[in-house]
């Protein structure tokens, strides 16, 4: 393409001083001066000239080298004069374009109304030769040393035409539903310089970035957001690929560079645009699922947390510039977790491991600097906090989150002059965090049955089946098995008739990607186990808290066989934040009757009913216990856990798990607890 050492620059079209008109002439000196001047009232000048004179001409001049029979031959030859000059016009008229739409959006009459769609009309019927010019400048912009302000009077003029209004402009929808604009949008964010190998920041130091504002605009806009997605996804792999590498890589090309105050403020505004954006195009799958394979969620919770660093570390910002850099960031944060991490990621404890500690701990400096007078500062940050804490009951989870875990920044928050609310959301974090300690390291030792056979304490497995470890019935991938002649023996009791209809639940499950592996089975196990022996001091029915157990009489239509009123399970729902000081017994006749009847499928119901009979056989030594575990924002995991006693064994190993069985529901069915 030739050497970079030449600068392009718009080159304005003169006419001969003979051979304009008086009007004419000042038409072109009142665009000039517009055009030169950062005054605001220079363009509202030229826009009223225009509306008064009611000439167009201007426009027709700057189709007219727009025109795409002038676009020179691809590759551009930068040493070619006559391309160069084609090139220079093309900027010029582009240039012009933008102070003609500029000026046309600040007029407030209602003669204005006419000169503004005038101008759009003008524009759609030419449309498609401006995008085209643009484009090929575009991409031909790295054969000139100057090309990241080529990228600014183009991105520049787009904004002007393009840019979000709070009124509703029925030809800027349409501009913006003709696939030429969004393919010039993605061109725009895929833009790399060749020297810096930077995508486009911004147009200056304290601006935010003007392409991200473009995004912003297509997804605020309905329509314009339904044609972007719809054009994103007609693209080939590899082209949808670059231009969501370049949403999704933005922020940690903004972090390579020092930042000036003005900068990091200008920065965190065009974050929270970008984020905003990819709020409105990640809920299609499709392009979300691309998103996940790049790595979206570690990627944003880590530059989160170094933006976080640099905010802290500019104490130079003060007074309102702070406010407004500490707003604009816990507004992309809020954004980014509850709008992408936790309603587009499908797999969210996924989502909580690679985001480790990095948003916990950016939630709780927001919590320290962001102002009391942002509306539910507190509630929202405690989302953050809140949903974290759920997914601690998962290993991976926690140990991911465990090597930054912030016990002292948080530790200092709960030294703050702060609200009792924040104070009980950090006290109950650190409390899940010894609660997982607790659970999956220091119970390393301490071995977990997963074996769903009923007598399997009275079978042993080999030697090659011990160090291969539990493994699940190929067919419906629900029942748990030690060793081969275990599930020889339940399936001849119990197995034989679950199989079928389980089979179908789990490929409904599998289907939706709902479903859980033995790992996470184990996980839950360890959790119940461990807060069972911190809960429960004594023997089982020695628990029962009622003196006088009450008497919940069964529904004449309901299948279960009649409790005995005494039998009682234990109720361990991890989703509550209480669980550590809440009585967690009651009564198995009503359990059964409003929350089993909702999540058990008949299949389970005789090994069920085989749990229960144990446990009202033997009530000195077998506990029910129903644990509650969160999987998504509309499932939860439920785990129903036969426990035996036995006060000769050591402390923190008297209730041991001996067996179980797994059922996910509705989210919602949780709320039957409160009636429990």
């Amino acid at each position: 393409m030739g050497d970079h050492s030449r600068y392009l620059y718009p080159r304005f079209y003169e006419e001969p001083p003979g051979s304009l008109n008086f009007k004419r002439r000042k038409l072109y000196e009142l665009l000039e001066t517009a055009r030169n001047s950062f005054s605001s009232r220079a363009k509202l000048k030229f826009g009223e000239y225009i509306e008064k004179e009611k000439d167009y001409t201007l426009l027709a001049d700057i189709f007219a080298r727009l025109d795409a029979s002038l676009i020179p031959p691809s590759p551009f030859d930068i040493t070619d004069e006559h391309s160069v000059e084609q090139v220079e016009h093309a900027l010029a008229a582009v240039h012009n374009l933008s102070v003609v739409f500029d000026s046309a959006g600040r007029l407030k009459t209602e003669a204005s109304t006419i000169y503004y769609s005038r101008c759009f009309d003008m524009l759609l019927e030419r449309w498609s030769d401006v995008v085209r010019w643009m484009v090929y400048v575009i991409v031909n912009a790295p054969a000139a040393a100057n090309d990241d302000n080529i990228i600014v009077v183009f991105a520049h003029t787009l904004n002007q035409i393009l840019r979000h209004t709070s009124t509703p402009n029925p030809r800027k929808e349409e501009l913006r539903s003709i696939p030429y604009t969004s393919n010039l949008i993605c061109v725009l964010l895929c833009w790399t310089s060749p020297g810096r190998g930077y995508y486009f920041a911004s147009q200056s130091s304290s601006d935010a970035c003007i392409i991200i504002s473009l995004l912003d605009g297509f997804a605020r806009s309905e329509d314009g957001c339904y044609h972007f997605k719809t054009q994103l996804k007609s693209l080939g792999s590899r082209a949808r690929r670059k231009v969501l590498e370049s949403l999704v890589h933005r922020p940690e090309f903004w972090l390579r560079d020092p930042f000036t105050n003005a900068r990091l403020q200008a920065t965190l505004v065009t974050l929270e645009l970008l984020v905003r954006g990819l709020k409105s195009i990640l809920p299609d799958k499709a392009i979300m699922a691309d998103c996940v394979r790049l790595d979206i969620v570690p990627k944003y919770s880590n530059a989160f947390y170094l933006f976080c660093d640099r905010l802290i570390s500019s104490r130079a910002v003060g007074g309102r510039s702070r406010i407004s850099s500490w707003r604009s960031y816990f507004a992309a944060l809020i954004s980014f977790f509850h709008d992408i991490v936790l309603n587009r990621a499908k797999d969210r404890r996924k989502a909580f491991k690679d985001m480790k500690c990095q948003l916990v701990v950016c939630a709780l400096q927001c919590i320290l600097h962001v102002d009391d007078e942002v509306p539910n500062k507190n509630t929202a940050l405690g989302f953050i906090l809140t949903d974290t804490i759920n997914y601690l009951t998962y290993s991976d989870v926690y140990r991911a989150l465990l090597p930054d875990y912030p016990g002292a920044l948080v530790a200092e928050v709960r030294g703050r002059d702060i609200s009792k609310e924040v104070y009980l959301m950090c006290l109950r974090w650190e409390q899940r965090f010894v609660l997982a300690s607790e659970a999956f390291d220091k119970r390393q030792d301490i071995p977990i049955n997963m074996c769903n056979n009923l007598k399997h304490s009275t079978m042993s497995a080999t030697a090659s089946e011990v160090e291969r470890g539990p493994m699940a019935c190929s067919r419906c991938h629900t029942a748990i098995y030690c060793s081969e002649a275990c599930q020889e023996d339940d399936w001849n009791a119990f197995h034989s008739k679950e199989c079928k209809p389980l089979s179908t639940i789990y490929q409904e499950r599998k289907s939706t990607h709902d479903w859980i592996s033995i790992s996470v089975r184990q996980d839950h196990l360890a959790y119940i186990e461990y807060l069972a022996n911190n809960l429960t001091t004594g023997a089982p029915k020695s628990s029962w808290p009622f003196t006088n157990p009450p008497d919940f009489p069964i529904p004449d239509d309901s299948p279960i066989r009649p409790y005995h009123p005494t039998s009682t399970i234990m109720l361990l729902d991890t989703t509550q934040y209480n669980i550590l000081s809440a009585c967690p017994r009651h009564p198995l006749r009503h359990h059964h009757h409003i929350f089993w009847r909702v999540i058990n499928s008949q299949a389970l119901e005789p090994r069920i009913q085989a749990f229960v009979k144990e446990a009202e056989e033997r009530p000195d030594e077998v506990i029910l216990v129903e644990g509650i575990f969160v999987y998504d924002g509309e499932t939860s995991i439920f785990v129903l856990a036969k426990m035996s006693y036995d006060p000769e064994r050591p402390t923190r190993e008297r209730y041991k798990v001996m067996n179980s069985l797994w059922r996910m529901g509705n989210e919602n069915t949780t709320a039957l607890i409160a009636n429990v």
